[in-house]
């Protein structure tokens, strides 16, 4: 294995794109409702980080695809982590959209 892999953040702006083209995957905004309002990726779903709890209302099912994003990556690692731990299984933090070039 290579020791950069361990480092490298997935690319928000490739995964954002495979999330808009394939309804199966859910893309979890989890930055506030002012930065929402301000900027999101089209097609995004918003549910605050303090509102992780309510996601099995939008999305039952825990192998559903779930890509989650923020401001910098440092909330929506948190938030996979609380998906996690409710059962889901196919989480993925895809950063922040800061980096994002859309």
């Amino acid at each position: 294995m290579n020791l950069l892999n361990l480092f490298q953040r997935p690319d928000i702006n490739q995964l954002a794109k495979e999330a808009q083209n394939d309804p199966e995957i859910a893309l979890i905004d989890v930055r506030t409702d002012d930065e929402y309002e301000t900027e999101h990726i089209p097609g995004s779903i918003h549910l605050e980080l303090s509102k992780a709890n309510e996601l099995p209302d939008l999305i039952p099912d825990l192998e559903h695809k779930i890509y989650v994003y923020c401001h910098s990556g440092m909330r929506s690692e948190q938030a996979c982590a609380i998906f996690q731990n409710m059962g889901y299984q196919n989480v993925t933090n895809i950063g922040g959209i800061a980096s994002w070039k859309g």
